[in-house]
């Protein structure tokens, strides 16, 4: 019974993850932000504050309720807004998504958060497109022939690797924190106490596809609003003629 109430919150972090990037899409300015690449330190700082409304009211409502678990995505929120905005954007929005944990005694919350979010602006700067963070999928083209034959297709891969390598290796930290310094900072391993290999993998694979599910909404209202300038731009030049 307790692992499949384990299972469900789990499931639920994945909900949560797809509520909270459908919120945040939902606002023309955030809209506007996700089609820039190129931002000026005052529209990044809008950025972080926006990842820091909607995922520190998570951490907010995890901390005042302590038996809703899934709703705190605190942590991947911070490395989103990273991958999403830079390293500006991520430690701010890293800072201030901690802050609620901060008061609640978790000291460890505002370095790790911090921390996460500059490894996305890492990310970020290190794509060989930046396209490429819109296209980070946990299943990995391989293929031997597409390698040899596509150089570019191997510089993909190897991003691609990279991120996934980066988001468990930041999720090994915390949860390494989360066992060893018990309530300085959040995390299903210190709350379960003690968890089989199993468990531990489904946290790892829930962690990845919390950072896919935003990602893969996000670049979905990317191309819809592409798709639609260039239609506008299409109906302009056919009433010119």
């Amino acid at each position: 019974m307790r692992e499949q109430q384990q299972l469900v919150i789990l499931l639920l972090r994945l909900a949560v993850a797809a509520s909270l990037a459908s919120i945040l899409v939902r606002f023309a300015g955030f809209q506007r932000m996700l089609m820039r690449e190129q931002r000026t330190l005052v529209q990044r700082i809008k950025l972080g504050l926006s990842f820091s409304a909607v995922f520190g009211a998570g951490v907010v409502t995890r901390v005042l309720s302590t038996g809703y678990l899934a709703v705190d995505l605190g942590f991947e929120g911070s490395l989103l807004s990273g991958m999403v905005g830079g390293y500006v954007t991520g430690l701010l929005s890293g800072i201030l998504i901690s802050v609620p944990a901060m008061f609640k005694g978790e000291l460890m919350s505002m370095p790790l958060f911090a921390g996460v979010g500059v490894v996305g602006g890492l990310l970020r700067d290190m794509a060989p497109d930046v396209e490429e963070i819109w296209r980070f999928s946990p299943l990995l083209d391989l293929s031997i022939y597409r390698l040899v034959k596509r150089k570019q297709d191997l510089r993909r891969s190897a991003f691609q690797l990279l991120i996934l390598c980066s988001i468990v290796a930041c999720e090994f930290l915390r949860f390494e924190t989360a066992r060893q310094f018990k309530g300085m900072i959040f995390g299903l391993p210190g709350v379960w106490q003690s968890t089989r290999a199993l468990s531990d993998l489904a946290i790892y694979a829930s962690t990845v596809f919390v950072i896919l599910l935003p990602l893969k909404i996000w670049n979905n209202s990317r191309n819809e609003k592409k798709l639609e300038a260039q239609q506008s731009r299409l109906n302009e030049a056919r009433l010119r003629r």
